[in-house]
């Protein structure tokens, strides 16, 4: 057993399967805040929403996304 592993007691946990529909101008408001398009200069962030925008259009507006959460809850001793 690791060491600490005695502090604990059994850890329990959930998961969660969710989905939430984003929006063309929700979600393009949102990636520029995700990742590597934090870094990206002006011009290629632009020429990436403007691509990504054209996309959501083409499927109607809108898309789902299927996100899993895992809540990790233990005591310690």
């Amino acid at each position: 057993m690791p060491a600490g592993c005695d502090l604990w007691v059994c850890p329990r946990y959930w998961c969660d399967d969710w989905q939430h529909t984003y929006h063309r101008d929700d979600w393009l408001d949102l990636l520029p805040t995700q990742g590597l398009h934090t870094r990206l200069p002006a011009d290629t962030l632009d020429r990436i929403l403007d691509g990504t925008g054209a996309a959501i259009d083409a499927v109607g507006g809108s898309f789902p996304m299927r996100y899993s959460t895992v809540t990790v809850t233990a005591v310690r001793t």
